[in-house]
């Protein structure tokens, strides 16, 4: 994947020279080249930062440099300079220097906002839907038949529930009359030892 580049393009002027924000602004944006390769717009600081009728001193091509990094929100970054080696690729006395471990030699290390960026543009070149019709119209199908056989076990647990408590009636009813049989034969039975009794036999 090709990225663009940018490029500080126009006003030559030694290092020392210092001239005003709005000169700066003018001639010494750093340039986008889209993709076309001649058409080229100039990034300009987060005008954020610029409003509140703030002055600026006069500053050299180094500080104006400096200026557009430090309003640039640091949540837009896509890259920081390397920490081990703040922006060199390279660490080590003078003498032994050697490729910086950490960012092997790039002097830059991306920022979680620009692995967004990246996979975003990684998937814009093949994106992937999460579902389809097709399968939106399964999960569907799936679905009422689980409802419809949900529903089922309920009216089938309502049906047996009702049955129970039938049968417990039958039941109890059936021992209601059994013990209303005995008692009756119970009083029976004493009543005709009573009247033995009081006959002396």
């Amino acid at each position: 994947m090709a990225f663009p580049d940018f490029k500080w393009n126009g006003y030559k002027t030694k290092l020392e020279g210092r001239f005003p924000l709005s000169k700066w602004l003018r001639d010494n944006l750093p340039k986008f080249l889209l993709p076309d390769g001649e058409t080229e717009i100039p990034v300009g600081p987060d005008p954020r930062r610029m409003q509140g009728g703030s002055t600026f001193p006069r500053m050299n091509e180094k500080e104006f440099k400096a200026f557009l990094e430090t309003n640039l929100s640091p949540s837009l970054r896509l890259w920081t300079n390397c920490r081990t080696c703040g922006g060199d690729g390279e660490t080590g006395m003078p003498g032994q220097a050697r490729v910086c471990p950490t960012c092997g030699g790039y002097g830059r290390a991306l920022t979680p906002f620009a692995q967004h960026v990246f996979e975003t543009m990684a998937w814009m070149e093949n994106p992937v839907p999460v579902t389809t019709a097709e399968e939106c119209e399964e999960k569907n199908r799936r679905y009422w038949i689980e409802y419809e056989a949900e529903q089922q076990k309920e009216k089938l647990l309502f049906e047996m529930s009702g049955k129970a408590a039938e049968g417990q009636r039958t039941v109890a009813l059936k021992q209601s009359e059994k013990i209303q049989k005995a008692y009756a034969e119970g009083l029976a039975a004493i009543e005709a030892e009573k009247q033995k009794k009081l006959a002396g036999e």
